[in-house]
């Protein structure tokens, strides 16, 4: 079709008619908003109904289901997204009729002109991230920005918001070259690599495109580049202005990080600007690649004006976009995650990170995004899904493409040692459900539909069934480490009411066993410091969230981990998911120390397992401290968390 030959921004005055063809997409919806913002007269149409529909007539914007050439009406103008071409009726119908179509990227280039700041953030992997990293500091800092995310970030309930202030953050892709219909005055450069081969040429052709991205910046503006990573500092070579760089490794970036530590796989760190201290971050999501992307935001923070107090508040309150390794539920003791990575090095910053959690076995249930894409980095799939322990392949998600190079899933499992190959999302569900163990993580990963295989595994979590509620012990024998402890709370004539159940491995499986008791089960957690020196069982509300490092630091130890399987065995007679209070009985060396959440200690009831998971019991927590504790010799300390 032939390019508009008006620019954009002519058309952005109040009464203008325009037309959004998908207005139901994560970038045209905001679009959508913040031209009716500005006094045009906004319809569209969508494919089918969704609550972001629903949103948009809520506003007063008319969008009908399907695509006609009649849903055009009397619009002045077209915008269609990427998945929109030329033989869609809307479209073929605005030709037919002499209506300038346009595309997503060139009208939000013209908004964002509008505004002092441009906030574009870049990069082959990294973007959302990054993004929503800026856009909660720029909402601690109180600038009411104008975002627009490729993804949900939970604080907006969306992946967009339409402000006030005189910032838009924007993620910038440079597929098709998108992104250099933008006016960025702050351009960060993430990383560079070889991706979106079916349009780009090689590695070469996309750092071309990402220096004629960071030229678009003027020379008041700012060109901020991860100087850790080759492909983009190669990517600004030569440009006429001076770069702004970030590091976690060299001390000679402009922003870098120092005192870096890591708690739980999450970074805390310094941010020297400079050489200056500037903020303080302790990140609440895991990886070494979130320090680097928390350097990319705080940088640009900076450039802006914005304080290092606003820095540490918004990146503190961040706990992770939608689809970035977002947990959705646990399916029989082993987590479920979602993640969106969808390149080799997204998925190298998955595993790397999932590898330092601790969990069993690592499950990569993994859906390749393109057929070129797999085609082109074929081998670097490979190397990079043999860090699962288990990697589950399902067939290639075709987004925009036809596989006319006739490559499949099945080709990658073959040279994964233990991969499996299944054909159908249905499949990789029924295999994550045959091979999950507890204490297993679970992965689902990729651009496309993934995240359904997730869904329905955890779909066949069937609820627990729970015995009511019994007085005493029961009638039957029971295992000798269960039967044990009915024995010495009878001994003491400690009352105790029982219920029995499915095996309970979480806490999520724990709540329906906290209702039929009508209190709450404690969270039960045996640390230990890497010499293992020392042992500790944390008793805990369940709805609290454990942070190692201040659990660490209130009782005045070296940095915790979790004991192993053996440790729970050895020290109090129990196997994983049955730790409990309880089992100190077995701890006759008194080597584990038992530190008490106060919320627990002062409860009037207390819930345990009997160290057996199978098994839930209520007693006055009176009883435990007061009877119980003192017959074993155990004397508990006493923390607030």
């Amino acid at each position: 079709m032939m390019h508009p030959t008006v620019d954009f921004k002519e058309y952005l005055r109040p009464g203008v008619r325009v037309h959004l063809s998908g207005i139901g997409g994560v970038s045209m919806c905001p679009l959508a908003e913040v031209l009716l913002g500005m006094g045009l007269r906004v319809q569209g149409s969508d494919m089918s109904e969704s609550d972001t529909v629903r949103h948009l007539r809520s506003l007063g914007i008319p969008v009908a289901v399907g695509h006609s050439a009649d849903n055009l009406q009397n619009a002045q103008l077209v915008i269609r997204t990427a998945a929109i071409h030329d033989d869609n009726p809307e479209i073929s119908g605005a030709i037919a009729r002499g209506i300038p179509v346009y595309e997503r990227a060139q009208a939000w280039g013209a908004i964002m002109q509008r505004y002092q700041n441009a906030l574009c953030i870049s990069g082959t992997h990294g973007k959302t991230t990054t993004t929503s990293m800026a856009t909660h500091i720029f909402m601690a800092a109180q600038a009411d920005p104008t975002v627009m995310i490729g993804g949900t970030l939970p604080m907006l309930h969306s992946g967009y918001r339409v402000g006030h202030g005189d910032t838009i953050i924007l993620e910038s892709c440079e597929y098709c070259n998108s992104f250099l219909n933008f006016f960025p005055t702050v351009a960060v450069i993430l990383n560079v690599e070889a991706d979106h081969l079916d349009f780009f040429k090689d590695l070469s052709d996309v750092e071309h495109s990402f220096h004629a991205f960071a030229d678009l910046v003027p020379q008041r503006g700012y060109v901020i580049v991860n100087g850790d990573d080759a492909g983009a500092m190669d990517s600004v070579k030569g440009l006429s202005h001076p770069v702004f760089t970030f590091s976690v490794r060299d001390d000679g970036a402009d922003c870098r990080a120092d005192n870096v530590a890591f708690h739980d796989g999450c970074g805390e760190f310094d941010v020297m600007i400079h050489g200056e201290f500037y903020a303080h971050i302790a990140l609440a999501v895991a990886g070494k690649h979130n320090i680097s992307n928390a350097l990319a935001a705080a940088s640009a923070a900076y450039v802006l004006g914005l304080s290092g107090k606003a820095v540490e508040e918004g990146l503190r309150t961040f706990h992770g976009a939608g689809r970035r390794f977002e947990y959705k539920g646990s399916y029989h003791g082993a987590a479920v995650f979602d993640d969106y990575a969808h390149h080799p090095g997204e998925l190298h910053a998955l595993l790397t990170t999932a590898r330092s959690m601790p969990y069993k076995r690592i499950i990569c249930a993994f859906q390749p995004h393109t057929y070129t894409r797999t085609q082109a980095l074929f081998e670097d799939f490979v190397r990079e899904l043999k860090l699962a322990d288990i990697a589950v392949l399902a067939e290639i998600y075709a987004a925009r493409e036809n596989n006319d190079i006739g490559i499949s899933s099945s080709q990658l499992a073959k040279e994964i040692p233990g991969a499996i190959y299944c054909s159908t999302l249905d499949q990789v569900a029924d295999t994550l459900a045959r091979i999950a163990r507890p204490d297993d993580l679970i992965l689902t990963v990729g651009a496309g539909d993934i995240f359904r295989a997730g869904e329905k595994l955890l779909a066949k979590e069937e609820a627990m069934t729970i015995s009511p509620v019994y007085s005493g012990r029961p009638d039957a024998q029971r295992e000798p480490v269960e039967q044990r402890v009915y024995e010495l709370l009878d001994t003491l004539h400690i009352p105790y009411q029982r219920v029995d159940h499915e095996p309970a491995y979480d806490m999520d499986a724990c709540a329906g066993i906290s209702e039929a008791l009508g209190i709450t089960i404690c969270k039960n957690l045996l640390l230990t410091p890497r010499n293992r020196s020392a042992f500790y069982l944390l008793a805990m509300p369940a709805d609290l969230p454990f942070r190692t490092a201040y659990f660490s630091k209130k009782i005045g130890s070296s940095r915790l981990s979790f004991a192993s399987p053996e440790d729970l065995q050895a020290l109090l007679g129990v196997q994983p998911g049955s730790a409990s209070v309880l089992g100190l009985m077995n701890d006759t060396e008194h080597r584990v120390t038992l530190a008490l959440e106060r919320r627990v200690a002062e409860a009037e009831w207390f819930g345990c397992h009997p160290c057996r998971n199978t098994s839930s019991l209520r007693l006055k927590t009176a009883d435990l401290l007061h009877v119980f504790l003192p017959h074993i010799g155990v004397e508990p300390i006493i923390v607030d968390l």
